[in-house]
C-alpha cells in the first residue's frame, strides 16, 4: 500500500493528466502554496487544490484541511478542490464556494432516503469539470 505523501503525488498526477485530457495546460507550482496545481485554458487560470480518497461502502469522505492546519480551504486560497477517488480512478470536482470554510465533504455513490436528502452531494453531480465553457484567446 502507498503512504499517504505517494498516494497524494499519485492523485495530483492523476488529476493533472484528467485536466490535460479536457484542454487545460497544467503546471505543478514550486514552494508550498495552499494549491497543488495550475489548471489553464484560455485566459482563465485556476489555482486547484488535490485531495485523494477511496470509497467506503456508498460514501466518499475526504478531509479538506491542509497538512499543517486546522482551518478548511477558502476562495482566497483555490478556486476548486479536485478529489480523486482512487479505487475507481474518478476525479470530483469542487468548487470552493460550495465548500469554503469546511473542514471535510461526503459524497454518496447513490442517493440517501428523504430524510437526509438535503445534505448529500452525489457522486455523479461533481464529475465533470464545472469551469470548462471558457473559451480561448
Amino acid at each position: 500500500m502507498y503512504d499517504k505523501h505517494q498516494s497524494g503525488k499519485i492523485s495530483e498526477f492523476y488529476v493533472a493528466y484528467e485536466l490535460s485530457n479536457l484542454g487545460f495546460d497544467v503546471y505543478f507550482p514550486t514552494g508550498n502554496p495552499r494549491y497543488d496545481l495550475i489548471a489553464e485554458k484560455g485566459n482563465q487560470r485556476y489555482f486547484v487544490q488535490v485531495k485523494s480518497g477511496l470509497r467506503k461502502s456508498e460514501q466518499l469522505k475526504i478531509n479538506l484541511r491542509g497538512n499543517s492546519t486546522t482551518k478548511g480551504y477558502t476562495q482566497d486560497d483555490v478556486d476548486l478542490i479536485a478529489i480523486h477517488e482512487r479505487s475507481e480512478n474518478k476525479v470530483v470536482y469542487l468548487p470552493i464556494e460550495e465548500i469554503q470554510g469546511q473542514v471535510s465533504v461526503c459524497f454518496r455513490y447513490e442517493p440517501p432516503n428523504k430524510i437526509y436528502s438535503h445534505r448529500t452531494r452525489l457522486m455523479e453531480n461533481y464529475t465533470k469539470f464545472p469551469l470548462t465553457e471558457v473559451e480561448a484567446v
